[in-house]
C-alpha cells in the first residue's frame, strides 16, 4: 500500500531540477560567502546524490543498460561545451580553455560503467581493478569518486532502504574527502549539510515512475536536456548582462 505522503520519481526529479537551478543562479549572481549564497548552495547540494540515486534506479529497471550509457554519454558530450562557456561566464576560470574537467554528466556516465562492470560474471579481481580504473577516470569530472561512492551504494542496497540511506550518510565524511581534501571548503562550510536533504526525499519515493513527461518538451529526454539548456539560459543572461 503507497502511503499518502509518498513522492513518485517524476517528483523527485522536478525537485532536484529545481534544486539545481538555484544552485547555478547563486553561482551566477550570489556571494558564496553570504548567508543567501550559503543557503542556496544548500539546497543544491541534494542534487548530486539525487542523481546519482536516479541513476541506480536507472540501471535496475532498464532492459538494456548499453542504450542508457550511450544516452548518458551522448547528452555529457553535447553538455561540454556550454558547460565550460557556464563556468567562464560566472567566472570560475579565466579563459574557456581553463576549464579542464567534465560536467557531472561524464561522471554519471562512468558511475553507470560502475554498476554495470560490477553486475560481470567476472573474476573478483578483474572487477576490482576495472572499477579503480573507471574511479579515477571519473575524477576528471565533477564529483568524482564521490559519485561513483554513491551510485554503488544506492545500486548495492536498493532493496534494502533503511539500510541503503543509514550508509549513504555515513559515507558523507568520505565523499567530502573525495571531492575538496582534508581542509578544503567552499562558502561557510555549512552547504555540505544539504546532502542530507537527500536522505527524506530518497525516503519518501515509493517506486512509482509517475506522470511521463509530454514529447512536445522532450519526453524521457527532458530530463537529460534540461540540464545543458538551464546552463546556457544562465550563460547568456550573465553574458547579456554584463555580470
Amino acid at each position: 500500500m503507497i502511503k499518502e505522503n509518498a513522492m513518485t520519481t517524476y517528483q523527485l526529479k522536478l525537485i532536484t531540477l529545481v534544486a539545481m537551478v538555484i544552485d547555478h543562479v547563486a553561482w551566477a549572481w550570489v556571494d558564496t560567502y553570504s548567508i543567501t549564497g550559503e543557503l542556496m548552495h544548500t539546497i543544491g547540494r541534494l542534487v548530486a546524490p539525487m542523481m546519482a540515486y536516479f541513476l541506480a534506479m536507472g540501471i535496475a529497471s532498464t532492459q538494456n543498460a548499453g542504450r542508457y550509457l550511450g544516452r548518458l554519454f551522448g547528452f555529457a558530450v553535447m553538455s561540454q561545451p556550454v558547460f565550460m562557456w557556464f563556468q567562464y561566464q560566472i567566472g570560475t576560470v579565466d579563459a574557456i580553455s581553463d576549464v579542464m574537467w567534465g560536467n557531472v554528466l561524464f561522471t554519471l556516465t562512468v558511475s553507470l560503467a560502475v554498476l554495470m562492470v560490477w553486475r560481470q560474471k567476472w573474476p573478483m579481481a578483474t572487477k576490482v581493478m576495472a572499477v579503480i580504473g573507471l574511479c579515477l577516470v571519473a575524477d576528471l569530472s565533477e564529483y568524482g569518486m564521490a559519485m561513483v561512492l554513491w551510485a554503488m551504494i544506492f545500486d548495492r542496497l536498493r532493496l534494502h532502504k533503511a539500510q541503503m540511506l543509514m550508509v549513504y550518510v555515513l559515507s558523507l565524511p568520505i565523499a567530502y574527502i573525495l571531492i575538496y581534501g582534508i581542509n578544503a571548503t567552499v562558502g561557510l562550510g555549512v552547504m555540505h549539510f544539504g546532502w542530507l536533504l537527500a536522505v527524506p526525499l530518497i525516503a519518501l519515493q515509493h517506486g512509482v515512475q509517475g506522470r511521463a513527461i509530454p514529447l512536445w518538451l522532450g519526453g524521457r529526454y527532458f530530463f537529460y536536456g534540461f540540464y545543458p539548456a538551464h546552463l546556457a539560459v544562465i550563460a547568456v543572461v550573465v553574458w547579456a548582462l554584463g555580470v
